[in-house]
């Protein structure tokens, strides 16, 4: 038998009752929400405990959150649960929350989805972000799920979100699909052939999220002086915001030029 470091035992103990406190916590937080009466004037303090949970990784703060995100009926409250949930998920949270997603194409959710899932520090979560989450995934839940890794800047998943662009970009249902796929390429970087490609689609909206970040890559393209002086006002803006964003100052005279003749982009 080993022998135990005097040190080891007091440690040991310390960190048991840590991992007990925080769930204890959250166990706590979930009978003070449950106790609060459907009052507007209890709106707020619900909104307090739902964040609070967010900043509990612990088995029991998930499982709450998960639970109210399913039961309540408020949408303020399921936005704030999906933003708590990015933040403590471990993958078998995130699998039913996404479960539970895919059943309801409702946009503000969907949006507070990608938002949440932008907040994850969890190296399991974003492991299965690269990949295994598209499985099965409705379409509203592949955008939440691309505009997340646009976020993360995960490299890992170009790969995935390749083979997103190739399933979508060809569908006129899923344009907005596709433009997600887009800007979460640029960003990861190394897919410049399908972001220079992608200036000549027929849809707006796809040039647009191509034009966003153009200006992100090693030498800029050629393709950036057409998104400029694209017929499409939304193609246009975009560009400029991501030559901004970008501060390429090569560009800033065909921006100054474009304000100063162009009023829909003031």
């Amino acid at each position: 038998m080993l022998p135990v470091r005097k040190w080891a035992v007091p440690l040991a103990l310390l960190l048991l009752a840590t991992v007990a406190s925080a769930e204890d916590k959250a166990a706590d937080l979930y009978r003070r929400y449950r106790d609060l009466r459907l009052k507007e004037d209890y709106k707020n303090a619900k909104f307090k405990i739902i964040r609070s949970l967010g900043e509990v990784s612990t088995t029991t703060s998930r499982q709450v959150l998960i639970k109210i995100l399913k039961s309540t009926r408020s949408a303020d409250e399921r936005v704030i649960c999906c933003h708590s949930l990015g933040r403590v998920a471990d993958v078998e949270t995130a699998r039913d929350w996404l479960k539970w997603m895919n059943k309801r194409d409702d946009p503000i959710l969907t949006e507070a989805l990608a938002q949440g899932l932008a907040k994850t520090n969890s190296l399991g979560v974003h492991e299965w972000l690269r990949g295994e989450a598209f499985e099965g995934a409705r379409p509203h839940v592949q955008w939440a799920l691309a505009e997340a890794l646009a976020t993360l800047e995960l490299p890992d998943a170009a790969a995935a979100l390749e083979q997103l662009w190739v399933r979508s970009s060809a569908r006129k249902d899923e344009h907005a699909l596709a433009a997600a796929s887009l800007r979460a390429l640029g960003r990861i970087g190394h897919a410049d052939a399908i972001i220079e490609a992608a200036a000549a689609h027929p849809s707006a909206l796809v040039r647009g999220a191509a034009a966003s970040v153009m200006p992100l890559m090693n030498p800029p393209p050629k393709e950036l002086h057409e998104m400029l002086a694209d017929p499409s006002a939304r193609v246009r803006r975009e560009a400029v915001a991501g030559i901004a964003e970008a501060k390429c100052e090569e560009y800033v005279p065909d921006v100054i030029h474009l304000l100063e003749t162009d009023a829909r982009l003031r």
